[in-house]
């Protein structure tokens, strides 16, 4: 199962598209919301390092 980390899906188009995708082809998946801080806050940076690990 994949893990989704995402931000709110009503202000983000690219938060919404992988969200779809896996909906729309029935991929399983656990949703992690990391909403938004203002600029570069810590969720910014959790989701860079995530990248970078992945």
């Amino acid at each position: 199962m994949f893990d989704l980390y995402i931000a709110n899906k009503n202000y983000s188009s690219w938060s919404l598209r992988p969200w779809v995708l896996m909906k729309v082809l029935e991929i399983p998946f656990n949703e992690h919301l990391m909403p938004f801080e203002g600029g570069f806050g810590a969720s910014h940076d959790t989701l860079f390092i995530f990248h970078l690990q992945a």
